[in-house]
């Protein structure tokens, strides 16, 4: 038809034309074939990939269209990302650009065309015309005006401090807040921790990664959703200004939150003790030696107990062998004085007595000899005394090093220097994740 007549004439003499449309359905594909350069945004329906698919092929010479890699990228296109096709270069190009400007006006009416018609007419000499004014890059430390975002989408202002309300630029990022619970039975664990985190949102085919975010070191509550009136603003993405795109984000935020960001935990074997959340591991090692000096107290105190019985009957057995030894030793120093002033008095009277040696005085030296011998079997009781408390006192000896050496072990079992700490990780459960904020977020920076 005409508008196919259209597109040739153009290519043959050389002629710009634009076509644009909506519906490339409704258009020949021959009629496509003559347009050297390709503008292809995101297709609705399947009809119009395959017109168009069927137009490219067409224009594409050589035989270097591969169509299952073409219509792979056309199907992967989002919102403000186009494939470029151009008989100038050997290969498509895929970019994005901020903003789309339609000039789908339909068809024109009679009244349109007068006015057309009028125009060249008239010429361009009518200085009165107006013109609309050109889109203009703000200043130097200026930004952009606040943009008109819809009401679906929550913002929040960081107060700016310390910066003059002329210099002040807001800076869009997208902030999630959501409460996560870390639980274990294992650790006895039943905890809830808070994640406030921003991350920025550009124009790319995926515009927001939460693993690149940051903590936001503020409460939810000191936030406010009024900015300052004489700040600028820096330009924010299109996915941004889209209300959709927060349920796909708070979904990225939880799968991020559950899979990256795990309750890390200091554990010792020696105790069986976790840290408390958020507790630095210098803060977790005092505490341990607090309770190792009071579990170490604990167990010398129950371990002397055990002993004490032991070293008791010993103690008491030590004391009578020395009292037999001090006795044994006080009976034999008896009888060798006896025996002395017997034998003496007996040989004395034998001696230089008076009258001859009768059986009498032969019998009191018989008798003197008898406690000389007697005395001689105390000293043999002394020994055996003397062997008898030191075996007792060997013992307790032995009993006390025993008992010393076991202190020494639980000295050491609770000794912090040589406690080597475990890390545990718990992670948290789906359903445990809450997301309480999940919007927009300004933060002011100096122009």
């Amino acid at each position: 038809g005409p508008l196919l007549t259209l597109l040739k004439q153009a290519r043959a003499y050389g002629l710009g034309l634009v076509l644009s449309t909506q519906n490339p359905v409704d258009l020949d594909y021959k009629a496509l074939s003559n347009a050297g350069t390709w503008f292809i945004g995101r297709l609705q329906t399947e009809r119009d990939k395959m017109r168009v698919m069927d137009g490219l092929e067409g224009a594409v010479t050589g035989g270097n269209f591969d169509r299952k890699k073409t219509e792979r990228i056309l199907s992967g296109l989002s919102q403000r990302v186009f494939y470029l096709h151009s008989v100038h270069r050997d290969e498509p190009l895929i970019f994005t650009t901020r903003w789309v400007l339609s000039y789908l006006a339909g068809p024109m009416t009679r009244e349109q065309l007068k006015l057309l018609k009028d125009d060249v007419d008239s010429g361009y000499e009518n200085k009165n015309q107006m013109v609309s004014e050109p889109h203009k890059e703000p200043k130097a430390g200026q930004g952009y005006s606040r943009p008109v975002l819809p009401p679906d989408i929550d913002q929040l202002f960081i107060p700016a401090e310390n910066i003059e309300p002329e210099s002040i630029i807001y800076k869009p990022f997208i902030l999630g807040v959501a409460d996560v619970l870390y639980t274990s039975a294992k650790y006895d664990i039943n905890t809830f921790k808070r994640y406030s985190v921003i991350t920025t949102v550009e124009n790319e085919p995926i515009p927001l990664d939460w693993k690149n975010s940051e903590r936001l070191n503020i409460q939810l509550e000191d936030l406010t959703g009024e900015p300052n009136d004489k700040a600028g603003y820096e330009e924010i993405a299109s996915a941004a200004a889209e209300p959709k795109s927060y349920p796909k984000w708070k979904q990225m935020l939880e799968k991020y939150l559950r899979s990256e960001c795990q309750l890390e935990l200091y554990y010792s074997p020696t105790l069986k003790v976790v840290s408390n959340p958020d507790e630095e591991d210098r803060d977790f090692r005092i505490r341990l030696q607090h309770m190792m000096h009071e579990k170490r107290d604990e167990e010398v105190e129950n371990l002397k107990k055990k002993y004490q019985s032991k070293i008791n009957t010993l103690t008491d057995r030590q004391r009578r062998a020395r009292q037999s030894l001090e006795k044994q030793n006080a009976m034999a120093n008896q009888k060798k004085m006896e025996a002395a002033v017997s034998a003496g008095t007996a040989l004395l009277g034998a001696l230089f007595g008076k009258k001859a040696l009768t059986a009498t005085s032969i019998s009191k030296v018989g008798t003197a000899v008898k406690s000389t011998g007697r005395a001689l079997k105390s000293s043999d009781s002394i020994s055996q005394a003397q062997e008898t408390l030191e075996s007792v006192q060997e013992k307790l000896l032995e009993l006390e090093y025993e008992l010393e050496s076991e202190i020494e072990k639980i000295s050491e079992k609770y000794d912090l220097q040589s406690e080597r700490l475990e890390k545990v990780e718990i992670r948290a459960a789906s359903g445990n994740i809450n997301t309480h904020y999940m919007g927009l977020i300004w933060k002011p920076e100096q122009a």
